[in-house]
């Protein structure tokens, strides 16, 4: 018999992340790097079902919302003048927004659970 699933992990930061169950991965958080603090195993060898908390991830309480400017936007804010007017050079900044990594951008992070899971020390 066979094992799907994945584990679901939470990093010292708050960051969620998944590794597959066959996945070749460091076991670190990919937005800082860290070790997981809490894990939690989901299990779909045999499919999913609401009612058993080990076949679906755990739904986490939101410690800090994710940043949801878009990039144009932020842009935008950074080519300010200091007298308050914007620079008219739409084109150029809409290049720039383009080329933003999404990463830079905050991602959410969460409350580690106390009742499901377990924390990794």
């Amino acid at each position: 018999m066979s094992f799907e699933g994945f584990m679901q992990y939470l990093c010292p930061e708050g960051h969620e992340f998944h590794i597959g169950a066959f996945e070749e991965a460091d076991d670190v958080c990919p937005h800082c790097g860290q070790k997981p603090v809490w894990c939690h195993t989901v299990d779909q060898t045999n499919g999913t079902d609401a009612n058993d908390k080990s076949t679906i991830p755990v739904d986490l309480k939101i410690k800090t919302a994710r940043v949801m400017s878009d990039p144009l936007k932020i842009l935008m804010e950074a080519v300010r003048l200091t007298d308050g007017s914007l620079v008219n050079r739409m084109t150029e900044i809409r290049a720039l927004a383009e080329m933003v990594n999404p990463k830079t951008l905050k991602v959410e992070t969460y409350h580690v659970p106390s009742d499901i899971g377990h924390r990794i020390n």
